[in-house]
């Protein structure tokens, strides 16, 4: 199993919880804000997920404390740079990324392996991180497009050799779909957004079999993120007690 995986399941398993909180402020003013939330918070999380908005606006340098920060407390930092570029491209950017602290990136997985895949799976055994590759999207364009051949992009990241797959939540049909994709007693997790703001209900996603579930705009937009979060765990543990 992978190292980072073994590390989120872990945690997962300590507090009881599968949150991976995604934090997509993009306003470089609301650092301190930001960072105050995260303290709020992150005895409840697993992981955080960046995104590439957040990353650019904020700048390495911060998101680097924050995320060095969030490792001290044992959570697992994500980068969502959606990777999608020729092979050395994407491994100067996991290079980047790995550096700032990060233990995990995301890629798209319709780029293929050779080429693409291929050097920044390299990257990631290198310096023993993590890779979850994006295999399907929520929005009608996307899933028009690759829906129709998540079965090649599910066996072409397979080479890659990744730690799980990104599915959304509001999508359940297809975390089931991928899920039957993947090979018998395999270790690979599956990570869901679109919880919460985006519709798909707090805890459907480890209904449908997910491992875990990426939630941001419910609890950075709440007046009580707190109160927002432990609603969230309460609906996950009792998905997960059927």
């Amino acid at each position: 199993m992978n190292e980072v995986v073994n590390r989120m399941l872990q945690r997962s398993k300590e507090i009881s919880s599968r949150i991976i909180f995604a934090f997509d402020l993009d306003n470089v003013e609301e650092y301190e804000e930001g960072k105050n939330l995260l303290n709020l918070v992150e005895p409840y999380l697993v992981g955080v997920k960046f995104g590439y908005p957040t990353i650019l606006s904020f700048g390495l340098e911060r998101v680097k404390e924050m995320v060095l920060s969030l490792k001290e407390k044992a959570l697992i930092p994500i980068a969502d740079a959606k990777i999608a570029d020729v092979s050395h491209t994407n491994s100067k950017i996991a290079k980047i990324l790995f550096k700032s602290g990060f233990d995990a990136v995301i890629a798209h997985g319709f780029m293929g392996f050779k080429g693409s895949l291929d050097g920044l799976s390299k990257t990631v055994k290198e310096e023993n991180k993590a890779l979850f590759i994006l295999a399907a999207m929520s929005n009608d364009g996307a899933s028009l497009i690759m829906d129709k051949v998540v079965e090649q992009i599910i066996s072409e990241s397979m080479l890659a050799e990744p730690a799980g797959f990104i599915v959304p939540a509001t999508r359940p049909s297809m975390i089931k779909r991928v899920k039957e994709l993947l090979p018998i007693e395999s270790d690979l997790i599956l990570l869901s957004p679109g919880v919460g703001a985006q519709g798909a209900p707090y805890g459907s996603a480890i209904a449908n079999g997910a491992h875990f579930e990426i939630i941001g705009r419910s609890i950075y937009e709440s007046k009580k993120p707190l109160e927002e979060v432990k609603k969230i765990l309460l609906a996950q543990r009792s998905f997960l007690k059927g």
